[in-house]
């Protein structure tokens, strides 16, 4: 047992990166996934939309925590091949992310006005040329804002990858408790850097969405 030095501090700052980088990837990951699962579900052709329905809510249902469990543990036992804690978190993540990112593109695509997709079908565009030049462009002003509070409980879910031990914000408390036995220096500094984090971006999609509805 020692006293809370200000290394503590820095060693608990330095990890800031690493949850950044972890919610970056698996927010990427998430739109990978989620998009083309956003189109399924829209799809009018139920062999795309109820495997992706399912896919969605079945996912949506499971805690974090146990997906990065199965993430992390299924491999070694079903291909004899381990995973690492960095793999299993941003595949884990991307996965939950994927089910709320795809309803959330949903949403925007079903807000383009129909008249606008009946006009495009009348000039007898493609599918692919529609979606591309008519429902993407419209629909992702109607998703920033949902997208970021995604973003933003993905940045704090990183904190669920210190149970796979992971070393990030979350896991550079713990280290730093176990070695001083101060929990409030160590942990009330995560929350201020998950705030400092967190804050402005919810600032930002709420003034974004003011400025969407003010548009209308």
């Amino acid at each position: 047992m020692r006293d809370f030095l200000i290394s503590d501090i820095w060693f608990i700052l330095g990890m800031i990166p690493m949850t950044l980088g972890l919610s970056l990837l698996s927010f990427v990951g998430g739109l990978v996934f989620g998009v083309p699962l956003a189109i399924a579900r829209s799809a009018k052709t139920r062999w795309l939309s109820i495997p992706a329905m399912i896919f969605i809510r079945t996912t949506q249902g499971i805690p974090i925590l146990v997906i990065l469990m199965i993430v992390y543990f299924a491999p070694p036992v079903l291909l004899g091949s381990d995973v690492d804690v960095w793999t299993a978190a941003t595949i884990g993540l991307s996965i939950n992310a994927a089910a709320y990112s795809a309803e959330i593109l949903r949403g925007a695509i079903a807000s383009v006005p129909r008249g606008q997709l009946e006009a495009a079908n009348a000039m007898a565009l493609s599918r692919s040329t529609i979606f591309r030049d008519v429902v993407l462009p419209q629909s992702l002003k109607y998703a920033v804002a949902p997208l970021i509070g995604l973003g933003i409980s993905l940045i704090k879910g990183t904190s669920i990858a210190s149970i796979l031990g992971m070393t990030e914000l979350t896991k550079a408390a713990f280290r730093v408790n176990q070695a001083t036995f101060e929990p409030v220096p160590a942990f009330g500094l995560v929350c201020v850097c998950y705030f400092l984090i967190c804050w402005p971006l919810s600032l930002f999609g709420q003034r974004y969405e003011a400025r969407l509805n003010a548009s209308k």
